[in-house]
């Protein structure tokens, strides 16, 4: 028999200390999550009332649940990784941690936002180390999808949507004028405002899509491709929705283009 081949006493040992390392490891990490949900509870609340109270990001809801069940889809594979807990994971503690502060006092919400969540890939760095950060390193960074931020893309998005718009309506042949975010055709004036930029449509498909990328496609390449996709589809889409309610308000009469049917359509497109 070979010398250098493990015993079966030393392969037993070395599988119970593994197992009391990860017994450790998420100890620690339950320990350190309630006290990161406790010292930044305000924080926290205010994360969830955005998403309560802005239509915008009512998807935030999801994600918490969406990174758990990957994690969970990756126990198999994590569970094969040595759990090393990196000390340097510390120093980005202590970064996260000053910037919130920072968004504290300026009373900025999404730097606070940003900062707490940027905490938490710290916290399994030091719980578990860098082999199991890596292998989590997509639900991690999806975590990222929970800070609600995006308004400084409302005014752009308005400005393509009636362009889009507009260019299609020339098109079709109909007589129109582009003045800012105001459209404005024989049968009236239509103004693209912030709740029709499609920021809802843009944030949520961005979100959704990058998860499906991952799922379902291997390559980078295309990954990537379909992020793009989904950033590019959602704001043609929204074109689109306005073209049509303001070619249905000239076909069919402006009572159709507004009110409830304004809304159906709108759905629909």
């Amino acid at each position: 028999m070979d010398s250098d081949c493990p015993s079966e006493q030393q392969i037993f040992m070395s599988m119970a200390g593994d197992q009391a390392s990860w017994r450790q490891a998420h100890i620690a990490f339950l320990i350190l999550i309630a006290a990161w949900a406790a010292l930044y509870w305000s924080s926290l609340w205010s994360m969830v009332r955005a998403w309560w109270d802005t239509g915008t990001y009512q998807y935030g809801f999801l994600i918490f649940p969406i990174v758990i069940w990957l994690v969970w889809n990756k126990r198999h594979v994590v569970s094969t990784k040595n759990v090393r807990s990196s000390r340097w994971a510390v120093l980005g503690i202590i970064a996260a941690g000053i910037l919130w502060l920072l968004g504290v006092l300026v009373s900025v919400n999404v730097v606070q936002h940003f900062s707490i969540i940027a905490m938490l890939p710290c916290l399994v760095l030091i719980c578990y180390g860098n082999e199991v950060a890596k292998a989590l390193m997509f639900p991690l960074g999806y975590l990222f999808f929970a800070v609600p931020y995006g308004n400084f893309l409302v005014g752009p998005l308005r400005t393509v949507t009636a362009r889009i718009s507009v260019r299609l309506l020339q098109l079709s042949g109909a007589t129109v004028f582009l003045n800012g975010h105001l459209i404005e055709v024989p049968i009236g004036s239509f103004e693209v405002a912030g709740a029709c930029s499609g920021i809802k449509f843009f944030i949520a498909t961005t979100a959704l899509g990058t998860l499906y990328a991952h799922l379902f496609y291997r390559s980078w390449r295309r990954r990537l491709i379909f992020i793009f996709a989904a950033l590019i589809v959602p704001i043609i889409a929204n074109g689109l929705r306005v073209y049509f309610t303001i070619l249905i308000g000239q076909t069919f009469g402006m009572q159709y283009a507004t009110g409830t049917d304004h809304l159906v359509f709108g759905w629909q497109f």
